[in-house]
């Protein structure tokens, strides 16, 4: 299953526009903000009154530092691949023309610095596939067939298959799609 990931100042979202329950987390879309909601802002909710855009958060990755938001699962550190070989050759090729006798010019010794610099810099994904748990619904006794107790069930969608990481966290099992 993809869902699009949303990226904030302090996290990397996973949302839905499930139910919002008293203690969850949600995104506020406007403002661009998480918030928990609170006993008063869900009896606000219960009631049908107007408020700000939201969507509730299912999953996250507390960038910059950022706290882990209490009770909601996490998304699994980004891998980036960097190519290593390849910033080191430019590196070196540049090092080289600095120190020879006909060093680049400023401006291109600049530009050369840059790239090296941006093959180096971590990038973003734009979705997270997760895998899937399957799951089932019991929709009631088989017609026709009185007293067989035989169940029929439908399968769903299914729920994110879900790890216990090394900080005891509940981590989605999945991976990062990056825009190429």
């Amino acid at each position: 299953m993809k869902y699009e990931l949303i990226k904030t100042e302090k996290y990397l979202l996973v949302v839905s526009h499930d139910k919002v329950e008293e203690g969850n987390f949600i995104y506020e879309t406007n403002i661009g903000e998480v918030s928990r909601v609170d006993r008063e802002y869900y009896e606000l909710l219960k009631t049908g009154v107007k408020v700000e855009p939201f969507v509730k958060v299912l999953a996250h990755l507390p960038l910059n530092g950022a706290p882990y938001l209490d009770g909601v699962d996490v998304l699994p550190e980004i891998e980036n691949e960097v190519d290593v070989s390849k910033v080191f050759n430019m590196a070196c090729d540049l090092l080289l023309e600095v120190m020879s006798k006909n060093p680049p010019p400023r401006e291109e010794a600049i530009l050369r610095t840059n790239q090296i610099k941006e093959l180096n810099q971590p990038k973003l994904p734009i979705t997270f596939e997760c895998e899937v748990e399957p799951s089932h619904k019991w929709v009631g006794v088989v017609k026709g067939v009185y007293g067989s107790g035989h169940k029929l069930k439908n399968k769903l969608v299914g729920q994110p298959k879900t790890i216990t990481n090394s900080e005891g966290k509940t981590e989605w099992v999945g991976k990062y799609i990056f825009n190429n």
